[in-house]
């Protein structure tokens, strides 16, 4: 018998490793949810493409999913219910992740997961109190007090404020999943050297994921400004038919892109822009740029597009067009004059990028 010992410790040590191994590479989520609809639908949805990747029912005040990701992302659990539906992001990782919630007080939910999700919290909360000390009371008073021109610097302060006290939040946490991707979100606030000194210190894991590359390929050039020539790319219309943006830009013809489309506008934006192509589509090429990543969702956009042409790469965020031309915001508007130059760029849409388009037919 104890010569068969060393050898049921060994397997029993194999096994243990083996399980310990299953564990890391696949995710476990344990909820509970009190007070909800009986038989609830509850949806696994992937952040970034906004796939619904599972689905569930409540069942005794519990739920569970199961499976695996390649490197920690963002998920949303969607609660379905028949008035409103709630969601939580989490990070999934591969590990055990416990959720805790009530359908009355769905924002009290505890949510205990891996490190990327800690590190989430961490700066959330943080920020929750910054709002609450400083942001709230300004905008309170500047409600009763300043007119929308005032109030619109007033905000543009606060951001330059929240900016400078969450920069140093990233700097202790930029070297992971959640940081690299913060850190690119919002490239458009941060200083360009802040950003160059906190990429050079990213292990390369970091640096090989899917914000870290995009965020390293945002460092290394140099995004378009008014004055500059348009840079072509390859795009997919509606028929799934390739081109670039070339065939459409520097064509003889003002041209007027419109990053986001339709769907991310509200209704009076739309019909403003859908007004301004169907009254100068002979005269201004109209394109919108469209966030998707797949031929279905990006034809189900037709449901927005008043008609006008809509293109995509299935790229949305990490697309080269969307990193060269400096697009963060949706809508992000570019005029481009007969030759193919910005003359006018705004994160904004309105009928001042029409008014410019306009002018560019003078003397034609």
């Amino acid at each position: 018998m104890k010569s068969l010992i060393p050898l049921v410790l060994l397997f029993l040590g194999v096994m243990a490793c083996s399980s310990q191994e299953e564990e890391q590479t696949h995710f476990l989520i344990e909820g509970t949810l009190t007070s909800a609809p009986d038989e609830l639908p509850i949806y696994l949805r992937d952040v970034y493409t906004g796939i619904n990747i599972d689905s569930t029912f409540l069942e005794n005040n519990a739920f569970s999913f199961q499976g695996s990701v390649p490197f920690p992302m963002r998920y949303q659990i969607i609660y379905d219910g028949p008035l409103v539906s709630y969601n939580h992001t989490i990070w999934m990782e591969n590990t055990q992740i416990k959720v805790n919630a009530n359908w009355e007080q769905m924002r009290e939910a505890t949510i205990t997961a891996g490190k990327q999700q800690q590190l989430a919290m961490e700066v959330e909360e943080a920020m929750s109190r910054w709002n609450r000390d400083h942001a709230l009371p300004y905008y309170n008073r500047a409600l009763y007090d300043l007119d929308d021109t005032a109030m619109m610097e007033l905000m543009e302060y606060q951001e330059s404020q929240r900016a400078d006290y969450f920069l140093p939040l990233l700097i202790d946490r930029v070297n992971s999943y959640y940081g690299v991707e913060e850190l690119y979100n919002r490239r458009d606030q941060l200083e360009r050297d802040d950003m160059l000194a906190l990429s050079a210190n990213l292990d390369e894991e970091i640096r090989s994921s899917p914000y870290g590359q995009s965020l390293l390929e945002f460092l290394e050039v140099e995004q378009l400004q008014e004055g500059d020539p348009f840079v072509d790319f390859e795009l997919v219309n509606l028929e799934n038919q390739s081109l670039r943006l070339n065939d459409l830009v520097g064509r003889g013809k003002p041209c007027l892109l419109v990053f986001g489309a339709l769907g991310q506008m509200q209704q009076y934006h739309r019909n403003l822009m859908g007004t301004f192509y169907y009254d100068n589509k002979e005269e201004v090429e109209v394109i919108g740029y469209v966030w998707e990543h797949d031929l279905e969702n990006f034809q189900q956009d037709t449901l927005w597009y008043r008609g006008v042409p809509l293109y995509t790469d299935f790229k949305k965020e990490h697309s080269p067009l969307v990193i060269r031309y400096g697009v963060v915001h949706t809508p992000t508007v570019f005029v481009f004059d007969k030759e193919g130059v910005i003359r006018y760029r705004n994160d904004l849409y309105n009928q001042e990028a029409h008014q410019v388009a306009l002018s560019l037919l003078e003397g034609s």
